[in-house]
C-alpha cells in the first residue's frame, strides 16, 4: 500500500508540472498585409500614416493630415485609425483634413467630427448613458446646438480634461482621448492638390483700411482659371485708396490660388459717363489678369502715350492701374498675358444699390468739441461705428485697435477736452 501511495503521489506532481509549462495562449488572428485604403473628404488632402510593427489582432494603421485645409468644412464622421480584428481583417478608416479638426486655446470649442479615440476604439454618444453613465447631458457643456448634435464625436464638455475626448462604447475602458491635434502644432494651407484642381483658399485679405467689409465670398469653382471676387458691402466716404490691388483671385496653373487685395475707398467707384475721371488703384481686370503698363508696349502695344488721355499727371503716373482712355463707358486695361489683349476691370457705378457710402469720415488730426459718451470693448472700428450710428446722439467714434475700446462721443462745442486723433482712430458723422 505504501508504494501504491507513492506512485500516485508522483504521478500527481508529474500531472502539476506538465501543465504549468504547457499552458496554451491564445492564437491571435493575422491581417496579413497592411491595407491602406483610406476614405477622405477632399481631394487636395495630403495624408501620412503610422505603421505597426506587425499585422497581428490588435494592430493599428493611424493616419494623419500633413496639413489641414482652410476654410475646408468636415465633410465626413471619421476615424482615421485600422485595427486588425479578431476575424482577420482591417477595419474600415476615414480622414477629414478640414482646419476645423484642430483646437485653438480652448479644447471645448473643437467642433470637429472624429468618432473614435487614439487607440481606435468607438465613441459613445453623448445623449447615451451605456455603458458609461455620466453628468455631461446640457447642450451648454457642448458647442453643439444640442446634447444629440454633439452625436459621438470627440468632445471636452466644460473644457473638463484640456483636450478632446470621449467615453468609448468598450465596456471595460471608460474614456480616452482623441488625437485631435493643436492648430498650433499643425501647418494650415491650400492644400496639394492633383489634377486642374485648386484647394480652397487661404483666407487672408490685404485690405487698405481697418474699416473695410467685404461681402462673404461664398460658393465658388476650383478649376484651373476659376474666380473668387472680393466685393466691399460699401464705400468708405472721405477715404482713398491706399494701396494697388486686385479683388479677384485666380485659381492657377500650380493649383495655387493668387492673392488677393481690396479698397473699400470712396474712389474705388465711377459716376455714370465720368469713367474717364476713374482715379482709382485697382490693377487687374474683372478675370483677374494683371494690367500692363501704361508706359509700357509689350506684350501689347497702343496709342495712349499722352498724359491727355489719363487723369494721372502722366502717363508714367498712370502706372498699371484700370483706366478709360478712349472713354468707352467703363475703366479697362491691356493685360500683361500674351493672349489676352484687354478686357474690363470690372470698377462698379457709385450709383450701384448695395454700395452705399458710409456715414462717417475719417478725423486726420486732433479735435475739440465732444463730449465722451460711453466705452466698451468691441470687435473693430465697422462694428463700432455701427453702434454709434444707432445711436441719435453720438457724432463721434474712436476705435483704439490696440486695446479693441470703442469710445462714443456726443457733440459738445463747449468742451475744450482734446480728443486725440493721432493716436486713436476717430470717424465723425457727416
Amino acid at each position: 500500500m505504501t508504494g501504491t501511495n507513492t506512485s500516485y503521489g508522483l504521478v500527481l506532481v508529474v500531472l502539476i508540472v506538465f501543465c504549468h509549462f504547457h499552458t496554451v495562449d491564445p492564437v491571435l488572428a493575422d491581417c496579413f498585409a497592411l491595407n491602406y485604403e483610406l476614405v477622405g473628404d477632399n481631394s487636395c488632402m495630403s495624408a501620412g500614416v503610422s505603421k505597426p510593427a506587425n499585422t497581428l489582432e490588435g494592430a493599428m494603421l493611424k493616419f494623419y493630415c500633413k496639413s489641414l485645409l482652410i476654410r475646408t468644412p468636415t465633410g465626413i464622421d471619421y476615424c482615421p485609425i485600422k485595427v486588425c480584428q479578431s476575424n482577420g481583417t482591417w477595419s474600415n478608416a476615414k480622414l477629414s483634413c478640414s482646419n476645423l479638426e484642430c483646437f485653438n486655446s480652448s479644447s471645448q470649442l473643437y467642433i470637429g467630427r472624429r468618432t473614435c479615440t487614439s487607440t481606435g476604439k468607438t465613441c459613445q454618444y453623448w445623449n447615451n448613458q451605456q455603458p458609461q453613465a455620466h453628468n455631461y447631458t446640457q447642450a451648454a457643456d457642448f458647442p453643439d446646438s444640442s446634447v444629440t448634435s454633439a452625436k459621438n464625436y470627440c468632445r471636452d464638455p466644460k473644457g473638463s480634461r484640456g483636450q478632446p475626448w470621449c467615453y468609448t462604447t468598450d465596456p471595460q475602458v471608460e474614456f480616452e482621448f482623441c488625437d485631435v491635434p493643436s492648430c498650433s502644432s499643425i501647418s494650415q494651407d491650400q492644400g496639394v492638390c492633383t489634377g486642374n484642381y485648386c484647394g480652397d483658399p487661404d483666407s487672408h485679405i490685404t485690405g487698405d483700411n481697418l474699416c473695410t467689409s467685404l461681402h462673404p465670398i461664398g460658393v465658388y469653382d476650383r478649376h484651373v482659371g476659376a474666380l473668387i471676387f472680393l466685393n466691399c458691402t460699401s464705400m468708405l466716404l472721405g477715404f482713398t485708396s491706399a494701396i494697388n490691388y486686385c479683388p479677384v483671385r485666380r485659381c492657377g496653373n500650380d493649383f495655387l490660388w493668387t492673392s488677393g487685395s481690396v479698397s473699400c475707398a470712396q474712389n474705388e467707384c465711377y459716376n455714370a459717363s465720368q469713367s474717364h475721371q476713374y482715379r482709382g488703384r485697382r490693377t487687374c481686370t474683372q478675370s483677374g489678369y494683371s494690367c500692363q503698363r501704361w508706359d509700357s508696349q509689350t506684350p501689347n502695344s497702343h496709342p495712349y502715350t499722352t498724359a491727355n488721355y489719363f487723369p494721372d499727371s502722366t502717363v508714367s503716373a498712370a502706372g498699371a492701374y484700370c483706366r478709360d482712355p478712349n472713354n468707352s463707358g467703363q475703366p479697362w486695361c491691356y493685360t500683361t498675358n500674351p493672349n489676352v489683349t484687354y478686357e474690363p476691370c470690372g470698377i462698379r457705378q457709385c450709383s450701384t444699390g448695395d454700395l452705399e457710402m458710409d456715414n462717417f469720415v475719417r478725423v486726420e488730426s486732433d479735435v475739440t468739441g465732444y463730449t465722451t459718451n460711453t466705452s466698451f470693448p468691441d470687435r473693430n472700428a465697422i462694428s463700432c461705428g455701427r453702434y454709434c450710428g444707432r445711436d441719435s446722439l453720438c457724432a463721434l467714434f474712436a476705435f483704439e485697435k490696440e486695446s479693441n475700446i470703442c469710445t462714443l462721443f456726443n457733440e459738445n462745442p463747449m468742451d475744450m477736452t482734446i480728443i486725440i486723433c493721432s493716436a486713436i482712430r476717430c470717424y465723425v458723422r457727416t
